[in-house]
This record gives C-alpha cells, sequence and structure tokens, in this order.
C-alpha cells in the first residue's frame, strides 16, 4: 500500500465498524509483516478487533497507539508465562 493510499483511509475513517480496515493496512503503516502483526494481535498487543476468524483495524486507533510509543509484552524482549 502506498503513502498516499494509507492517508486516504485513514481520512475515511469514522467510528465504529465501517472505519475498520484488514491486516494489509497496520501492516504498510508500520513497516511490519503481516504474520509479525497477527502474532502480536495474538498477544493482546497492537489496538485491534476480532471479527470471526479475522483482524480488523481502526487506523485513528493504530496511528495514537503508534505515536504513544506501543505497547510491548511484560519482560522486555522476552515473553513471561502467564499465570
Amino acid at each position: 500500500m502506498e503513502k498516499g493510499q494509507l492517508e486516504t483511509v485513514c481520512e475515511k475513517c469514522v467510528s465504529g465498524i465501517e472505519g475498520l480496515v484488514p491486516v494489509e493496512w497496520p501492516s504498510a503503516y508500520l513497516g511490519m509483516s503481516k504474520a509479525r502483526i497477527y502474532r502480536a494481535c495474538n498477544d493482546g498487543i497492537p489496538p485491534h478487533v476480532k471479527v470471526g476468524r479475522n483482524f480488523r483495524f481502526s487506523p485513528r486507533r493504530v496511528i495514537a497507539w503508534a505515536e504513544s510509543g506501543g505497547k510491548s509484552l511484560p519482560g522486555v524482549w522476552r515473553r513471561e508465562p502467564v499465570r
């Protein structure tokens, strides 16, 4: 996805289900592979909504999350066991 397309998608974003985009958008915006986005979603890291088996993202929430520094897993570079 091109830079101009990313901005166009975000401008069209509204609150609610109409503003949700598939994984390709955060993948392009964050410069990460889709597989890595999926793994991060399974760990509950980026803001997302699961619709059936699919992850959907609000561009505004993803941008706000990224600009605030994001959220990482506890334990810095390695996962801590869930208790």
